[in-house]
């Protein structure tokens, strides 16, 4: 007997909250394959939820390009009321490097979802503060690459 999409994605949430993300990916896997092939309808568990929620248990897994592509699918199939479907791509952005990416996502957030605003102001300082360091490092390597082409002249001779 196979599960509905609400059992599927019950049973994922409990394994999410026990942190046991590989099992929770897997059972909103199956809730979305269920809607996404018609074989039940989506009334009951909107996609763009289970998408966000796959999204969350990538994130919890360390895997930000997976979790990445879920926050914009959900984002895609539900942008207004959906602020986690922002947070969630905003963080995997920023890990993944994508520090402008990550920067849109949340002006776009904090313009529509002020109730939200404390949490999104919290990752915008996280990622200003990324954007220093990295430039930070840029000048020196920046150096070092000078350095190393003077060397190289010099060896040339």
């Amino acid at each position: 007997m196979s599960l509905t999409v609400l059992e599927y994605k019950t049973q994922g949430n409990r394994y999410y909250s026990n942190n046991q993300s590989l099992l929770a990916i897997q059972l909103y896997s199956e809730a979305i394959k269920l809607i996404e092939n018609k074989l039940e309808e989506e009334n009951v568990v909107p996609l763009y939820l289970l998408y966000l929620n796959r999204s969350a248990a990538y994130i919890q897994d360390k895997d930000f390009y997976c979790g990445y592509e879920d926050a914009k699918q959900s984002l895609k199939l539900k942008r207004n009321e959906n602020f986690k479907g922002f947070y969630r791509a905003a963080i995997c952005a920023y890990h993944l490097g994508f520090i402008e990416q990550a920067e849109e996502f949340i002006k776009e957030a904090i313009n529509n979802h002020q109730q939200n605003a404390l949490d999104y102001r919290d990752l915008k300082l996280l990622i200003e503060k990324k954007v220093q360091c990295m430039k930070r490092w840029r000048k020196p390597v920046a150096t070092a690459k000078k350095g190393l082409k003077l060397l190289e002249q010099i060896f040339e001779e």
